[in-house]
């Protein structure tokens, strides 16, 4: 499991470059999207991505850039 600091830092960096990430919820779903916007409302810290609507932060178990080539970065 990455760290919710983690997933914040490179969703900020998806969000202020214009970006793709791989992002694997905890329930096991699993996508590619870019990212709108990361904010903090109501105690919690929420990501907005451009196809997955608006999810909290802490549900992501793991997210990583999207290289040019598709692939992730480890």
């Amino acid at each position: 499991m990455q760290p919710h600091t983690d997933c914040l830092t490179v969703l900020a960096h998806a969000a202020a470059n214009k970006a793709l990430v791989a992002v694997e919820m905890r329930t096991g779903e699993a996508f590619a999207d870019g990212v709108c916007e990361v904010f903090r409302a109501c105690g919690a810290d929420l990501v907005v991505f451009h196809g997955h609507n608006c999810r909290l932060v802490e549900d992501i178990a793991r997210c990583s850039p999207v290289t040019a080539h598709g692939d992730t970065a480890a």
